[in-house]
């Protein structure tokens, strides 16, 4: 299992790590409540691998750059080269 950094232009491949909410100054959904948030880092804790749970240790995760993201990055150095 690994993450993939992408633009956000791109189709996603999993669950976005971040989600909008505020648009033009205006909220995009209603704040959770603190118990929901408890809740949700808990389970988000506790869906990661123990190598990744323990604080004391030094795990290795993969982490991915999407081809889009990569080309994207090619072109702004070529530009201001």
């Amino acid at each position: 299992e690994h993450d993939v950094v992408a633009a956000a232009t791109e189709p996603p491949r999993g669950e976005p790590l971040l989600a909008p909410v505020l648009r033009a100054g205006r909220l995009v959904t209603p704040l959770p409540t603190l118990d929901a948030i408890r809740r949700r880092a808990a389970a988000e804790l506790a869906s990661l691998p123990p190598p990744l749970r323990a604080l004391d240790r030094h795990a290795e995760y993969r982490v991915e750059i999407s081809a889009g993201l990569k080309a994207l990055a090619a072109r702004v150095d070529a530009e201001f080269r």
